[in-house]
């Protein structure tokens, strides 16, 4: 015992002698919260400093990518500038949505199927206003020029040379004109001393064009003269060879093709005797020559047109006259250039009236024309105008565009602020639509201006940048015996009513048809 250390009590005091044993639970758990506190406040304002010197950082990089910018080239300013300049770079992209309010969309598709909620005035896209209201009609028109036309074969006509491509016969044509030889060329037609002219693009089939009005104007600041016009279609015509004059005018040599004569609605009626007679010695039924009946053929395209909306039978589907009426029909359709020049080519309109009706019954989507993205579908195209859904248009550059006012679309984005200058669509402002997938433009979007105009939005597609989604329908007539069955029954029909002689009587089964 005696090598055991003294214990001090006053060396190491127990909290027994200053506090309680609860009271010392207490006072532990009150220091444990402190440093937890402190430890908290520390990571806030380390937190804190890290944000600021991150945020002067990114101010420091975007100064330098400015800079390097300007140096670089456009493949490098990604890197050089960083996301805050490309920002910058691209700020009416990233402005504006891509995609239509849902609202819109339904309110031009219920138009679309009910015609009288449209309030726009349908009048109002034919009279082109963004023209201008001073265009002047001819004041003399070559008489004998015009009744040559009726009687003559080949003539030759001067060019007038216009974005559009194929004239179509009754097809309204607004243009605005920069070159001096079309500025002359439309003035001498104004004067009355040029007569039609044959509007030419690539293709041997097009028409002769008619002066309705036009105005002619001088710019001060460049002294160049313009001129804005409006021209219809009148006849058809093949392209034989073009030639340029002395003057440097371009002068084309064509034959005018002759205009099917229409029989008269008595030889329709039923029975006839002739008919009938006809009939009973051809061994195939008489359906299928009411097949190429041209008047029963635009009964049936007629029909068709009505089953995709309700907007096509408002307008009354376009004239009555069959020719007439294939004329407005190849018009409205979504068809290449070369197809419609084939089918304006056709002699008879029984024959395009046929193919025609072929293509509406196969197409049911419209895809754009270089990466066949799905656009539209059929039962989305609808009549605001009432010449139908589609129309020639002019901007203020002089390109000609046909466009087709659809409901609603897929596939395509809204490029740019809306804009009312210059619009087609008087009440309505404007937007560049482009291909969500390959960017190529496709239209524009039209946006209402007031809250009572209706439809509230549509869209206008480029006939030059779509086209009829025909493959599905192929694939399933080509699986379909009856379809094939029933093509090499109408040609073997067409050869036994040539015979019994009701091609002299009735509708003139041309050559053309064959194509089909």
């Amino acid at each position: 015992m005696a090598d055991q250390l003294p214990i001090d009590d006053e060396a190491e005091p127990r909290y027994e002698d200053a506090i309680d044993v609860e009271d010392a639970g207490e006072a532990e758990a009150m220091m444990a919260e402190e440093v937890e506190a402190e430890e908290e406040q520390l990571e806030m304002e380390e937190g804190e400093e890290e944000f600021h010197l991150a945020e002067e950082d990114l101010q420091l990089d975007d100064e330098d990518g400015d800079e390097e910018a300007d140096e670089q080239p456009g493949d490098q300013i990604g890197a050089a500038a960083g996301f805050p300049a490309l920002l910058r770079l691209f700020p009416r992209r990233l402005a504006w949505p891509q995609q239509p309010e849902p609202d819109d969309v339904s309110s031009a598709m219920e138009a679309a199927n009910a015609p009288h909620l449209i309030t726009f005035n349908r009048q109002l896209p034919r009279e082109h206003a963004y023209l201008g209201g001073d265009l002047e009609a001819p004041s003399n028109v070559s008489a004998s020029t015009v009744n040559s036309l009726a009687d003559s074969g080949v003539i030759e006509l001067p060019c007038l040379t216009c974005s559009l491509g194929i004239l179509l016969p009754g097809q309204l044509l607004p243009v605005a004109l920069f070159r001096p030889s079309d500025v002359a060329l439309v003035s001498g037609m104004h004067s009355g001393q040029v007569g039609p002219v044959a509007v030419l693009h690539r293709y041997r089939y097009s028409s002769t064009a008619e002066l309705l009005s036009c105005r002619e104007e001088v710019d001060d600041n460049v002294g160049l003269t313009m001129i804005r016009a409006k021209l219809i279609g009148r006849r058809r015509f093949e392209a034989l060879s073009v030639r340029r004059d002395i003057a440097g005018r371009l002068l084309a040599k064509i034959r005018l093709l002759p205009e099917p004569k229409q029989m008269s609605p008595c030889s329709f009626r039923r029975p006839s005797p002739r008919r009938s007679l006809a009939l009973s010695t051809c061994p195939f039924p008489s359906w299928v020559a009411d097949a190429y009946d041209a008047r029963q053929l635009v009964s049936a395209v007629r029909t068709e047109l009505a089953s995709c909306n309700r907007s096509w039978s408002e307008v009354q589907a376009g004239p009555d006259e069959p020719t007439a009426f294939a004329n407005w029909l190849l018009e409205q359709l979504p068809l290449p250039d070369w197809l419609r020049a084939d089918l304006l080519g056709c002699p008879h309109p029984s024959g395009c009236l046929r193919r025609c009706l072929r293509l509406l019954r196969r197409c049911t989507t419209l895809r754009c024309v270089r990466c066949l993205n799905r656009v539209a579908d059929k039962s989305a195209i609808f009549c605001l105008a009432a010449g139908g859904s589609t129309g020639a248009y002019v901007n203020p550059g002089g390109h000609v565009h046909e466009m087709m006012t659809v409901a609603a679309a897929t596939g395509v984005r809204p490029v740019g602020r809306p804009c009312t200058e210059h619009s087609w669509f008087p009440g309505y402002a404007w937007q560049i639509l482009e291909c969500a997938q390959c960017s190529r433009h496709m239209g524009w979007r039209f946006s209402a201006q007031s809250s009572d105009t209706r439809p509230a939005a549509f869209y206008g597609l480029c006939r030059s940048s779509v086209q009829p989604d025909l493959t599905a329908s192929l694939e399933e007539e080509r699986d379909n015996p009856d379809e094939a069955q029933l093509a090499e029954l109408e040609a073997g029909a067409r050869v036994q009513l040539r015979s019994a002689g009701l091609g002299a009587a009735g509708p003139s089964f041309a050559d053309g048809d064959d194509a089909d």
